[in-house]
């Protein structure tokens, strides 16, 4: 990928991240409230002070954790790709510099000093992974009777 790439990409997960927050925090609405209080999502879910791992704690006492532990995984998989995309650093790989449309760049792993990521691989793990919590998500939200707009 070039930066230009790299760019789009970072704006793609970042957005699509912002669904499966929106999502979770539906169910915790739901869940605590009987209904979808736009009031509490906005003002205590979406506070900045309530960070995803709050959330995502929410809702496995919300859910029985051990039966969705492979979705939970999956979960904590996209963060960290959301994480990855969010924070790291670009390396030059090929080309003049990192400008140039013809360049091949890899993100610095944020995690693991000197390790590098194919964005391109990143990308499409967190693709994968999106629909496949996306679909959960939105079942999870059924089941707790909520109508979500068509998600496929």
């Amino acid at each position: 990928m070039n930066k230009q790439e790299i760019i789009f990409r970072r704006g793609v997960v970042i957005d699509a991240f912002v669904t499966i927050e929106l999502m979770i925090n539906t169910i915790i609405s739901m869940h605590y409230l009987k209904q979808v209080d736009t009031g509490f999502v906005i003002d205590v879910l979406n506070n900045e002070m309530s960070a995803f791992g709050f959330k995502k704690t929410l809702l496995k006492q919300i859910l029985d954790e051990k039966e969705h532990n492979i979705e939970f995984q999956k979960l904590e998989k996209l963060n960290r790709l959301r994480n990855l995309f969010g924070h790291a650093s670009l390396k030059l790989k090929e080309g003049k510099n990192i400008t140039d449309p013809n360049a091949k760049i890899c993100f610095n792993d944020p995690k693991k000093s000197g390790n590098e990521v194919d964005p391109q691989t990143a990308s499409e793990e967190f693709e994968k992974l999106f629909l496949d919590v996306l679909k959960w998500l939105e079942k999870i939200g059924k089941e707790k009777g909520i109508n979500y707009p068509d998600t496929d």
